[in-house]
């Protein structure tokens, strides 16, 4: 019995350390550095949460009534889905995301200066036959294409964005 008491005190100092660092809790990481007032941080997730590498990130700068409107423009986002916008002295944007085959996601006001997140959705499949106006039979490899409305001012920039693209079988399915 000469060695319990130490053994105690070994165990009391264990179970004290142990709680110690229950106490301090999950190491903390460090905040990200300020984003400069004259840019736009952020970053797109696919509808999982991971990293939408090589996202298109369009900005549409706000203006006020009696300011020139300025031409949008697109960025593409890292292999982390990071992108970095310079405002150019313009303080709001409207920005939209895309990355195929997601549905692209829209933050219709962001301050410059800001960090902002941008999660795609999940996209839904359209099903349709494509058929000649006058015999209304079916059209083989007829090319479809799809966008979201409020993408045509992002054209003159990259005439892809926001564009989905399909092709009809020999049914013109």
């Amino acid at each position: 019995l000469s060695g319990g008491p130490a053994m105690l005190s070994f165990s009391l100092g264990v179970l004290i350390a142990a709680q110690a660092a229950a106490d301090q809790g999950p190491p903390t990481r460090p905040s990200p550095p300020p984003v400069p007032a004259n840019e736009i941080h952020g970053v797109v997730l696919r509808p999982d949460g991971t990293p939408a590498a090589l996202a298109k990130v369009g900005a549409i700068a706000l203006f006020a009534v009696g300011q020139a409107p300025q031409p949008p423009f697109i960025v593409t986002a890292d292999e982390k889905g990071a992108f970095r916008l310079e405002t150019k002295g313009i303080k709001e944007f409207g920005l939209r995301a895309h990355l195929r085959p997601f549905a692209p996601t829209a933050a219709p006001r962001v301050s410059a200066g800001r960090r902002i997140t941008l999660k795609l959705e999940t996209g839904v499949t359209v099903f349709g036959d494509v058929l000649d106006a006058t015999t209304s039979k079916p059209i083989a490899g007829a090319v479809v294409e799809a966008s979201d409305w409020d993408v045509s001012p992002y054209a003159e920039v990259d005439p892809e964005f926001g564009m989905v693209r399909g092709k009809t079988d020999a049914k013109g399915h």
